[in-house]
């Protein structure tokens, strides 16, 4: 499901990267300034839950996006609103939350259990919907043209649908007014708006 997997032993530039980290404890956690493919060949062979503040569109305050990581492999990640609903997971929650730079790192020796506890936190909490009064007036607008390359990293009909949802984003429509012209799922739309927010092809 993620891009993201480590094969071979760590690269030789851990130590390098243990001078040139800022990193601050609070309590258990550390908090790294990385990149996250840097992050996690520093962390290969352990079990860590890695937190970051991310931007949840729709919302006004901000949401945490969860990474569990274990080994040489992402096993899970979530992306949970400020209200503690769950908003995504899975591939949507790691587009979401991949190009974060600050990281907030625990070591769980049993990462499992750490992900079903925060999916559970969750159960309890309405799914924050991606049509609240505040999505249905954003009107999302261009920054970039569409580069087909970054659509590779997406199944073929989330490309098209992608492609769709973008020829119809002006900065006037609002996510109502697309669904209503393309007559897709409105999840699929949502969706893609969020992919296309996460890639910064829209705004």
């Amino acid at each position: 499901m993620y891009p993201y997997l480590i094969s071979g032993p760590r690269a030789s530039g851990v130590t390098t990267w243990r001078r040139a980290l800022l990193l601050k404890d609070r309590a258990m956690d550390k908090v790294y300034y990385l990149d996250l493919q840097t992050l996690l060949e520093y962390l290969q062979g352990q079990s860590a839950l890695l937190t970051t503040e991310v931007a949840v569109p729709g919302q006004r305050e901000g949401g945490t996006g969860y990474l569990f990581f274990k080994g040489d492999r992402i096993i899970g990640c979530v992306v949970k609103a400020a209200s503690n609903a769950l908003w995504s997971e899975g591939e949507q929650a790691y587009q979401m939350l991949r190009a974060n730079g600050e990281w907030r790192v625990r070591m769980e020796p049993d990462i499992e259990q750490a992900l079903r506890a925060i999916k559970q936190q969750s159960a309890g909490a309405q799914q924050a919907p991606p049509a609240s009064p505040a999505f249905a007036l954003y009107t999302p607008r261009p920054l970039l043209a569409l580069d087909p390359a970054l659509l590779q990293q997406f199944p073929p009909r989330q490309r098209l649908v992608l492609r769709l949802v973008y020829a119809l984003v002006n900065g006037q429509r609002t996510p109502t007014q697309i669904k209503a012209q393309l007559r897709l799922p409105a999840e699929a739309v949502d969706e893609a708006i969020q992919s296309l927010h996460d890639l910064g092809i829209i705004e």
